[in-house]
């Protein structure tokens, strides 16, 4: 997203919010619900993998609860780390590492889309910035007054406004393209639990038809950005 300059400040004086917001940004709209469907998926294809590796039904359906929250659970926790005892092949622990971290940021988003305030600065009609949830509730106050008396309520809606995401057309892009591959890397995951369930036990029961071997996964587009990216994470790290 991109960050915000001093100029930004010009426009903390007046906001368009509620169903108008994106009335500039139609396709913007159309990527916040595209976001948000891949979550969608995301979880239900989450929930089957921890499901499959957890162990009594009270177990599973503990699993499938905790999954629905950013924070997860003792149960998940445990499920997760049944998953890294799992005798894995280098290329099979990566699968499930770059998984694994690409939840917890677009969870992040997700949380942020659907929760949080969108507003536009009256005088930009390029940008639409987003407070946090935690923030949306007293933006929210303050901006009603704005719009009904043409004073806020309070003297330091700047300082929460300054903590929010301005968002462009190209920030957008950039959200839904992160989403689709966070998804393309879970699925992956999910593959990859399938082929060790059908190695093991012979069969399995999921979403994802029949196992594909692990080069389908390799060849994967998401699996080989989200592997470059990583790579480029580590060599930062390192220097």
């Amino acid at each position: 997203m991109s960050k915000k300059s001093s100029s930004d400040r010009r426009l903390l004086h007046g906001y368009i919010t509620g169903p108008g917001v994106f009335s500039a940004m139609p396709d913007a709209a159309i990527k916040v619900v595209a976001v948000m469907g891949f979550a969608a998926a995301i979880d239900h294809h989450w929930a089957t993998i921890l499901a499959s590796l957890s162990g009594s039904e009270i177990d599973t359906a503990m699993v499938l609860l905790e999954s629905l929250s950013a924070r997860g659970g003792p149960n998940q926790d445990a499920a997760i780390v049944r998953l890294a005892e799992l005798k894995l092949e280098p290329t099979d622990a990566s699968i499930v590492r770059l998984a694994v971290n690409a939840l917890r940021p677009h969870r992040d988003r997700r949380n942020d889309f659907a929760h949080g305030l969108w507003a536009r600065p009256i005088d930009d009609d390029d940008r639409l910035v987003l407070l946090r949830p935690k923030h949306a509730k007293k933006a929210n106050a303050d901006i009603a007054a704005y719009l009904i008396h043409g004073t806020f309520s309070s003297n330091d809606l700047g300082t929460v406004v300054e903590e929010g995401d301005f968002y462009g057309a190209a920030d957008f892009a950039d959200a839904l393209d992160e989403a689709g591959e966070a998804h393309d890397l879970i699925i992956n995951l999910a593959r990859l639990v399938m082929n060790l369930s059908v190695a093991r036990h012979g069969q399995w029961v999921g979403p994802l038809g029949d196992a594909p071997i692990r080069g389908a996964i390799r060849e994967n587009p998401a699996f080989k950005k989200a592997v470059v990216r990583d790579a480029r994470k580590s060599r930062s790290a390192a220097i």
